[in-house]
């Protein structure tokens, strides 16, 4: 239902799923993204802190119902409530350039030119074609070039201390 665009007909079938199993994380993470969707941004927060502490998925899911929760916090204007759950995000999903992309827009958002430069930055080291980081480097270039500059050289810096796994593992030849 949530795919259709139906979050009320979803939050129906989640009550009922965790009516039946009350200790579902599935059913906790689809309520909270349907209350997140239909405006209730308290109710989505507890319930997508519910599935959060609630096991049995891996860590993707997890890293999904952060980046849920990070919505939530935003839109109830709570910011640094939204930055923490990024940074449980990216526990689970550390060279997820989505996450860095979603947390660079909220900074965006913010106005936090530096910080938003910066994560879309990062998310090309990952992904280095992705429009969406691309665009959003240019927007701030544009709005910020001062913190647009810094950002870059600071990711560039980050860049250049990584060093390609075959260059690694590369055997010499003797």
């Amino acid at each position: 239902y949530l795919e259709q665009g139906s979050a009320g007909l979803a939050k129906e079938q989640a009550e009922l799923a965790l009516r039946l199993d009350p200790d579902l994380p599935d059913g906790y993470f689809v309520l909270g993204v349907a209350n997140y969707r239909i405006g209730e941004y308290a109710a989505s927060v507890e319930n997508l802190v519910t599935a959060s502490e609630t096991e049995g998925q891996f860590a993707t899911f997890y890293m999904e119902v952060f980046m849920a929760l990070a919505d939530a916090h935003e839109a109830l204007g709570d910011y640094e409530s939204a930055l923490a759950a990024y940074s449980e995000a990216l526990k689970r999903g550390p060279t997820n350039a989505l996450v860095y992309i979603e947390r660079g827009l909220m900074f965006e958002r913010a106005e936090r030119w530096y910080d938003a430069a910066a994560d879309f930055a990062y998310a090309l080291v990952f992904i280095d074609d992705n429009q969406e980081a691309l665009d959003g480097l240019a927007r701030i270039e544009q709005s910020s070039p001062e913190d647009y500059a810094r950002a870059r050289k600071d990711i560039d810096a980050v860049r250049a201390q990584l060093v390609p796994h075959a260059q690694v593992n590369t055997p010499t030849a003797e």
